[in-house]
């Protein structure tokens, strides 16, 4: 989950495995103010660096049984930084506002 706070609240991040589901869930703790003023193409490239950087180090404190964790990471992150930095990211950017307000 995209979570987009101010710092000072000092939010937790939530991180959360399903066994039953095989499922891993965490949140991304994005600063409040940086994607306010942020382009949409900044803001896809700030949400992909974040999702990248944590999962690498959410994965790497965890033990999953039967788990390439070294080529599941190197997959993921050619995967989404194609998909979220590609030119076909921008296609649904006129659907969003363009700027919040705090």
């Amino acid at each position: 989950m995209l979570n987009a706070r101010d710092p000072k609240l000092v939010h937790r991040q939530r991180v959360r495995y399903s066994k039953s589901e095989k499922r891993l869930y965490w949140d991304i703790m994005l600063n409040l103010k940086t994607m306010i003023e942020a382009s949409h193409q900044s803001r896809r490239d700030i949400i992909c660096d974040a999702v990248c950087t944590e999962l690498v180090s959410i994965v790497r404190q965890r033990n999953f049984p039967d788990f390439d964790t070294a080529s599941f990471l190197a997959e993921f992150e050619g995967a989404i930084r194609k998909e979220m930095q590609s030119a076909d990211a921008a296609q649904f950017d006129h659907l969003s506002l363009e700027r919040a307000s705090l």
